[in-house]
């Protein structure tokens, strides 16, 4: 699919017999870590991926051609920034309303004795990810 814009990871899912893939989320990394007022941290976050979720919920919702379900489809994304990472999702309650949800920023610690309690929220992320898609 295009977008206009490109990303670093995209979610995709192939179907026996259809050439063309369908894309349910993207992701989004900077070898840095960069504050939240960092220049790549806001374009990405608060212009590139929106635009790129929302053109993926559009196509989702024409390929399944959802009428009454479209409220329960979403779209998901990662932001990574260093050892920091944020969840975005992106839902729709009506039709012409989009809903971006932004969840806590998560940073894993850099030393030994700080990874064990930080790794933790990052798997439950990423498991809160896997819950939405499915």
């Amino acid at each position: 699919m295009t977008y206009g814009h490109r990303c670093d990871l995209v979610f995709r899912m192939y179907d026996v017999g259809h050439s063309v893939p369908c894309e349910f989320g993207a992701s989004e990394a900077g070898a840095k870590d960069e504050d939240t007022e960092g220049t790549k941290f806001i374009s990405e976050n608060f212009y590139k991926l929106p635009r790129v979720l929302k053109d993926m919920l559009d196509c989702l919702s024409e390929k399944v051609n959802l009428d009454q379900r479209l409220t329960s489809v979403r779209s998901v994304d990662f932001l990574h920034s260093g050892l920091a990472c944020v969840l975005i999702e992106l839902e729709r309650p009506t039709t012409y309303i989009s809903r971006i949800k932004r969840h806590k920023t998560i940073e894993i610690g850099s030393s030994i004795s700080q990874f064990n309690s930080t790794v933790l929220l990052a798997l439950v992320a990423i498991w809160t990810c896997c819950k939405i898609i499915k």
